[in-house]
Order: C-alpha cells, then sequence, then structure tokens
C-alpha cells in the first residue's frame, strides 16, 4: 500500500505531502528532524524525493554518523549538575516546560490540516523558542554573576510624563508594525519575534498606565 501512494506522490510531489509520507515510511531520524524543523530550501525538496525513491526500492541508507551518535534535539544542553542548585533547577524546571512544548508542536507541525493551523502552531513554536532563549541567557547570567539578572519593572523604567510616555507609545507602535511585517514576509525570523515581543512588552506597561488598549503578545 505504501509503494503505491509514494508511486502517486511522485506525479505531483506536493512538498507538504512528501514529508508527511515520509515521516510514516522513512527511517531516517536526522533527515525527519530537519524536514519538520526548517524552512523548505530546493535542497531539502531534493533530499525528500531521493529519499522516498530510497524508500520505494527499499534501498533506503542511513547515514553511519547518525547511527554511531543520535543527533540531539537542541545543540543547547543543560548543566548535568543543576539539580544541585535551587535556582537553576528552577530555570530548568520552567524551560523544561516550554521546551517539550516546543517540540510536541514540531513533531505534529506538518501533520495538521490547514493552513491557517500550521501557521499558528509555528508562531507558538517561535515564541516558546524565544522564551527557551530568555532562559539560558538567565542561565548564564546567573552561572557567571551568581545571580540572576534584574528585570525592567514598570514603576522604575516607565516614563511618567504623559506627553512623553504617549509619544513613546506611538514609536513604539511603529517598531511593532515593522516587525510583524518582518515576520509576515519570513515566519521563520526569530529575531524579529523577539524584538516585537520586547516592543509589545514596553508598550502594554505604557498602555496599562494610561488606561489604553493593550496590544496582544
Amino acid at each position: 500500500m505504501s509503494l503505491e501512494i509514494i508511486k502517486n506522490w511522485l506525479s505531483h510531489k506536493d512538498y507538504t505531502d512528501g514529508i508527511r509520507l515520509y515521516l510514516q515510511y522513512g527511517q531516517d531520524k536526522d533527515l525527519k528532524r530537519l524536514l519538520t524543523s526548517e524552512m523548505k530550501s530546493p535542497y531539502k525538496e531534493a533530499r525528500l524525493e531521493r529519499a522516498l525513491r530510497d524508500v520505494l526500492k527499499g534501498s533506503e541508507v542511513i547515514q553511519e554518523e547518525a547511527k554511531k551518535e543520535p543527533a540531539r534535539i537542541s545543540a543547547k544542553s543543560w548543566p548535568a549538575d543543576s539539580a544541585r542548585d535551587e535556582i537553576l533547577q528552577a530555570l530548568r524546571t520552567q524551560w523544561l516546560t516550554y521546551f517539550k512544548k516546543m517540540q510536541d508542536l514540531r513533531s505534529q507541525l506538518l501533520l495538521l490540516p490547514t493552513v491557517q493551523e500550521r501557521g499558528e502552531a509555528a508562531f507558538e513554536i517561535l515564541r516558546l523558542d524565544a522564551l527557551c532563549d530568555e532562559i539560558y541567557d538567565q542561565r548564564d547570567f546567573y552561572n557567571t554573576h551568581g545571580k540572576l539578572p534584574l528585570k525592567r519593572t514598570a514603576d522604575s523604567d516607565i516614563i511618567i510624563d504623559p506627553k512623553k510616555a504617549y509619544n513613546r507609545m506611538e514609536v513604539l507602535k511603529r517598531y511593532i508594525r515593522r516587525e510583524r511585517k518582518n515576520i509576515e514576509q519570513n515566519p521563520g525570523n526569530a529575531g524579529a519575534i523577539a524584538r516585537r515581543m520586547k516592543w509589545v512588552e514596553e508598550y502594554n506597561m505604557y498602555a496599562k498606565k494610561f488606561s489604553e488598549e493593550l496590544i496582544d503578545a
């Protein structure tokens, strides 16, 4: 049955359908990870077609390196001795919550039935990835300085003068619109995602202070 499905796929070569087929019938875990965690490219299209043709012929070969050392889920690792420190342990627990949810979404991303659902899941993956990076930064700061970085507070940083505050809010709106456009053009732009979250956070500080409508993060 699988051979017929793959033969039919070769007549139209829809990229998303091909990934679904490889996830179901392929054996190379590294290739599955590549296909589900990065943006489409000519190289990946060619790699996918070659892999499915190999599956069809029964000649699929998994790279020897993958057999010897399975690829890690993330290039970033957590210290093995973090459990000895209460703060590092708390950070790891928070990170693990985000990381597991992100990995679950990645594994299901291309199996979602509609473009809208896949788009929403992709943005959520990027948001969770940004949150994981924030925790990595806190961990590294703590390991270097022996304390967590101070978080910005509304009372210490917010501009009190209403005229200056509203001017700042208009500037932040422009920043947010710019980053939203960057994200629409390139959904994989993690930098734009992080910057937008930063500008939205600052804007909402003023919005709360002056009873204005909040912007969704």
